[in-house]
């Protein structure tokens, strides 16, 4: 398929879910306009109007690229169920462009001697119309979902059927579609939930249960046998997924081993309501008889778990971890459970243990194969009977699927990134011809080969890219290996390589590496035993490698002990700079880089690294309006960083990332603003001196709308920002309040001075006239003139007194207490 990006953030052509022929048509139009946009721009349109209509265009393409963008992420089921309103925005997007290119010819003379009359005449004469078949699936849709309340949220097998066609025909038609569907349902709840959209979350937590619940029965050979046509070793699910028709067709390519498995689901057949999960045996899936508890706080069927124990495992099924001891428990909690549900629902109450249960999760020693797909932490292993012959013609008799939401670490979902976007390039078919080798026989190959010299370098990489391939999603293969020892092999294979400057083999050594510590903390830690971290230094200074190496260290800074160790390396700012390195690294590379980062922010030692390495300025690159996919991660980042005194001042001293932040507060997803405003919360907390930082880029109407509009967290936030800002004016305003009274305590007692100035003047001149009556008298008035100034003197110095004690208390009583002074 070909694939055509337009810009750097544009959608892959033909990668969308649902709806092609609409995409199609729309994608060619913006592809078209996006093409000429660079040209008109570059002739400098000197009037408003020119730039109007340009920026209206630019507009336009935005939202026409989201709307693909949407189609090719958005879940296959909801876009069937929502066809008419994805229609709707279709032709919305439609006009809007057909308007703005209107307006670009009027306005812009350049536009009619460009495509852009062509573009417009061509967006004119297209037509937006619903496949039927696709109409058609969005309808089964809405029927299921209107036969919930009817059905209590359970399908009998009639309606199961119905909903096993209808997945079928929207292209969902092996386990890797399953998972893709099932983490597009995922992000469509979590949106809605952030949205608070009651009718979206009910209709996405609905499919999603159905799919989690129903999905898991598909067979692992379903676009086996499909992509087993394909000339291309590298044919993925992926690509022959999206490939297939909505026309009726698909079942026709599917063998009969691709429907979906009922077989458990008659054992509860018929009009009985499916029991809950905690009542049914994990490995039988019935209502259990006599349920016992185990080491690991499992509940099991007796009989089931005896037998298990009896073929001689020791770890736990559902778990798979290693129990201490084998012994079991009668849980009489859980039957007595059971006995009220089968009252409840008119279900008879077990009498007897299901008959020889055919347990199909086997040890890992007793497998023949595995495979396993890995999707934000749901992992679905697919486990072949033990029984199967070992020939080649012998087709997989895989039966049973187990799904598996593995919670080991919420950040050690992150390190999917660097496997989703991997295309495999081991030719499959010579595996199949092989015989499939058990787990210690494979182990056993593989350290056999990696443990001869140098002289079968080509040996050692092929055997190296299968356990790149094999350990990618097999938790226990990986588990298996890491405990026999194929740790340091592969890290001297490596190292190897790195003498030898062999690019290949140093990718394929790191990705082998990565896949053995995803999701295993254990091999983690043997990975930093082995001194893996060195290594990873040397290959971050090679750009050919440096990818590879940002993939590993996301990988291994999921682990506490390994966060302090990288942060005290010099591979801090190596990382930045690959964050600002945009379009020198991929956007893979980058978003790894940034996650690391957050990884290692965790740690508060590694926190001053950080900041001297320029980590704030770096983050600005990426909460840019284009980048607003990982906005979400750089503000968590930010946060991290902010806990600190010294973070928090660095972050106050960029006004740029300020103002990001208060535009995102504006502007961004519900998730996004309620991150923003903790942020900012965590900036001003404290410190006035950020919070006046944050006041001078405007940040009130956009809390002030926050407290109506936002969740809960963000309204609770902005209310504390308002109550700080509100408080902190306060406090300026009574340290201003006492100086202004001083003020005028000390003018008024200036006048009252020069009133009595102008009275000893007076008094004087009046002096002065009687005393020149006469000698006599003037001597006397004289003697007697002479103490009146005393006086006066005296006098003026006691007001002077009470002035400054006045002026003592207005300053230093709380409260001012000026109204009491008597001057």
């Amino acid at each position: 398929m070909e694939r055509v990006e337009v810009d750097a953030d544009f959608v892959v052509a033909g990668n969308w879910k649902l709806h092609g022929e609409l995409c199609k048509k729309l994608y060619t139009i913006v592809h078209e306009v996006s093409i000429a946009i660079p040209a008109l721009e570059s002739t400098k349109p000197g009037s408003n109007s020119g730039l109007l209509a340009l920026s209206s265009l630019r507009i336009a393409v935005d939202k026409a690229k989201n709307l693909l963008q949407y189609c090719s992420e958005c879940s296959k089921l909801y876009l069937a169920l929502t066809a008419e309103c994805v229609l709707t925005k279709f032709e919305k997007a439609r006009c809007a462009l057909l308007e703005s290119l209107h307006q670009l010819e009027e306005t812009l003379p350049e536009a009619i001697d460009s495509q852009i009359p062509e573009i417009a005449n061509e967006l004119e004469n297209s037509v937006f119309a619903l496949d039927q078949a696709e109409k058609q699936v969005g309808d089964q849709v809405k029927q299921i979902i209107q036969n919930e309340k009817k059905s209590n949220g359970f399908l009998d097998d009639n309606e199961l059927e119905f909903f096993r066609q209808t997945i079928l025909r929207a292209g969902i038609t092996s386990s890797a579609a399953a998972l893709t569907e099932r983490r597009a349902l995922r992000r469509l709840l979590e949106r809605a939930q952030a949205e608070e959209d009651t009718k979206k979350e009910s209709i996405a937590s609905y499919l999603l249960h159905l799919m989690r619940k129903y999905s898991s029965h598909f067979r692992s050979e379903t676009m086996d046998s499909i992509s087993s046509q394909c000339s291309s070793p590298s044919c993925s699910f992926t690509s022959m997924s999206s490939s297939t028709d909505l026309h009726g067709n698909l079942e026709k390519l599917l063998p009969r081993s691709g429907s979906i498995n009922f077989k458990q689901i008659k054992g509860l057949s018929g009009s009985m309501p499916l029991p809950p999960e905690e009542l049914r045996c994990p490995i039988s899936l019935q209502l259990m008889y006599d349920p016992v508890v185990i080491a690991s706080g499992q509940t099991y069927e007796r009989a089931c778990i005896e037998k298990w124990f009896n073929s001689g495992n020791t770890t736990c099924p559902k778990t798979r971890k290693e129990l201490p001891q084998l012994s079991v428990t009668p849980n009489y909690c859980i039957k007595g459970l059971i006995t009220s549900w089968c009252e409840q629902n008119g279900v008879p109450v077990p009498n007897a243990p299901p008959e020889s249960p055919k347990l199909k999760y086997l040890r890992i020693t007793s497998l023949k194969s595995s495979k396993c797909v890995v999707t934000n932490g749901v992992s679905t292993i697919l486990f072949e009977d033990a029984g199967a012959k070992d020939t080649k013609d012998d087709k997989l008799n895989t039966d049973v699927a187990l799904e598996k939401c593995s919670s080991h670490n919420s950040r050690e979902a992150t390190s999917e990134t660097c496997e989703e976007e991997e295309e495999v390039s081991v030719d499959k078919c010579s595996f199949q011809n092989n015989p499939v080798e058990a787990a210690p026989e494979r182990c056993e190959r593989w350290l056999r080969v990696l443990s001869k010299g140098s002289e079968c370098i080509d040996e050692q990489r092929e055997v190296v890219e299968q356990v790149r391939f094999q350990l990618k999603g097999d938790d226990e293969l990986r588990d298996y290996v890491g405990a026999n020892g194929i740790t340091e092999p592969l890290t001297c294979f490596l190292k190897m390589a790195l003498s030898r400057e062999d690019v290949q083999s140093q990718e394929v050594g790191t990705m082998a590496l990565f896949n053995l510590a995803v999701s295993n903390n254990r091999n983690k830690r043997q990975l930093l035993s082995a001194g893996v971290i060195p290594l990873m230094e040397q290959m971050m200074q090679k750009p050919e490698t440096c990818e590879a190496a940002v993939a590993m260290y996301l990988n291994l800074s999921c682990l506490e002990e390994a966060q302090a160790i990288i942060g005290s390396s010099q591979v801090i700012p190596v990382l930045i700079r690959c964050l600002q390195e945009e379009g020198y690294r991929s956007d893979t590379c980058r978003l790894d880089a940034l996650l690391t980062l957050y990884n290692l922010s965790l740690h508060a030692p590694n926190i001053p690294a950080l900041l001297s390495s320029g980590v704030v300025h770096s983050i600005h690159t990426v909460l840019a309006p284009s980048s607003s996919s990982w906005t979400d991660q750089a503000l968590t980042l930010l946060i991290n960083l902010a806990l600190t005194w010294a973070g928090k001042k660095e972050i106050a001293a960029n006004q740029a990332i300020v103002g990001d932040i208060v535009f995102i507060l504006d502007n961004g997803e519900a998730a996004e603003q309620e991150k923003a405003v903790s942020c900012l919360w965590m900036i001003c907390n404290g410190d006035e001196g950020c919070s006046q930082t944050v006041l001078q880029e405007g940040v009130i109407p956009a809390l002030v709308s926050l407290t109506a509009n936002g969740t809960g967290k963000a309204k609770d936030k902005a209310q504390k920002l308002l109550r700080l800002f509100r408080e902190q004016r306060q406090r300026e305003l009574e340290q201003q309040q006492p100086r202004v009274e001083l003020l005028e305590v000390a003018s008024q007692a200036a006048a009252q001075q020069e009133q009595e100035e102008e009275e000893q003047q007076q008094q004087q001149q009046q002096e002065e006239a009687a005393a020149a009556a006469g000698k006599t008298a003037a001597s006397e008035q004289s003697s007697e003139g002479k103490k009146p100034p005393a006086r006066l003197s005296r006098s003026k110095s006691k007001r002077l007194a009470r002035v400054i004690t006045c002026l003592i208390k207005k300053w230093t009583t709380p409260g001012g207490g000026g109204d009491k002074c008597k001057l």
